[in-house]
């Protein structure tokens, strides 16, 4: 559940990994 590369998305910490 979405991009594996940190991106500005929901996800407030940056995170490499791919958020599932």
């Amino acid at each position: 559940m979405g991009p594996a590369t940190n991106t500005t998305t929901t996800s407030s910490p940056p995170r490499q990994d791919v958020d599932d």
